[in-house]
This record gives C-alpha cells, sequence and structure tokens, in this order.
C-alpha cells in the first residue's frame, strides 16, 4: 500500500469472500505476459487464472509432474489442453525473443560473495559440493517435491543452478 500498487474491483472495506478471487485471478492473467503453473489439483486458483491468461493470449506454461500424484493433475492436464511444457527456465526464455535478460553468473564456492536469497540458500549449499537429482534433493531437504520444483526452477530463472543434475552454474 504505501509503495506499491492495490488494484482491486472492490471498495474499501469490501471483505474476503471465496467468489472475490475469481475476478482477482482475472487481473493476474491480465497484467502478466506469461503464466507458469508448477503445481495445480484438478481444481485450483492457478488453473483459473491460466484459463483467463489463454483467453487473453497470453502464454501459458506448465511444469510437469508426477501423474500418480493429485497435487499435480490440474497441472498435467494443462500440458494435453494448451500449456506449453516447462522443464527449464530456458522453455520460459524461449517464448520471449525480445526479452533482454542478462543471466548473472555465479562461481562455484562463491557462497560468501553472493547474495543468495534465504530461502535459497539451503538448496544452494546442498547443490555446492555435486550435482544432485530432485529425488535426493526433495529427501536430503525434507521438503515437498512441488515448493523443490518451485525454488529451483525460481533459482534457474535467476541463473544460480541449471537442471540436468542440479547444480550451481
Amino acid at each position: 500500500e504505501k509503495n506499491g500498487l492495490i488494484i482491486t474491483e472492490y471498495a474499501p472495506n469490501i471483505p474476503c469472500f471465496k467468489q472475490n478471487f475469481i475476478a482477482r485471478n482475472r487481473i493476474i492473467a491480465a497484467l502478466s505476459q506469461g503464466i507458469i503453473i508448477i503445481e495445480a489439483k484438478e481444481k485450483s486458483g492457478s488453473l483459473i487464472t491460466a484459463r483467463y491468461g489463454f483467453k487473453m493470449n497470453r502464454k501459458i506454461f506448465s511444469c510437469p509432474g508426477d501423474m500418480m500424484d493429485s497435487r499435480y493433475s490440474g497441472s498435467n492436464k494443462l500440458l494435453t489442453d494448451y500449456a506449453k511444457c516447462a522443464l527449464s527456465y530456458e522453455d520460459i526464455i524461449k517464448a520471449y525473443p525480445d526479452l533482454e535478460i542478462s543471466p548473472k553468473k555465479i562461481k562455484k564456492n562463491a557462497v560468501d560473495s553472493i547474495n543468495i536469497p534465504r530461502e535459497y540458500l539451503n538448496i544452494y549449499n546442498k547443490l555446492a559440493d555435486e550435482g544432485k537429482s530432485i529425488d535426493e534433493l526433495k529427501r536430503i531437504l525434507n521438503i515437498s517435491i512441488g515448493e523443490l520444483n518451485s525454488k529451483l526452477t525460481l533459482m534457474e530463472i535467476d541463473r544460480i543452478c541449471k537442471k540436468g543434475t542440479w547444480k550451481i552454474f
């Protein structure tokens, strides 16, 4: 509120109602160039955002997940409907050829001299020694595959790590 912007279709003091989230998702889609769905159940608000984005000709991406895990049923279905598959940040970057990106290069063993967001530091430290599979990372860090996938995707976009056997640039 103090240093940003609030966009809403509702007057101040209107309480939050479940049905208001649909309007919020439409606004999010309208303000976005593209939408990335990382984990979505069959009935998920993020799917509403993706559907609005698709209708507004936004680029829609989805990260595939375990087909036996209901937490990915919606995001996997998007891949069969209209979303582009996002396996790495490069899949997203390729969809925006006019986007100027200057990836920051980070050298191995330079953890003290770089500014890694706290939420990524634990993952970064686990990757610093050697590459690890996503299953190894999930086990070592004891976090959900969805949360790990999300953080690794954002770390990859920020050029902190790269996919394959996950490792630091």
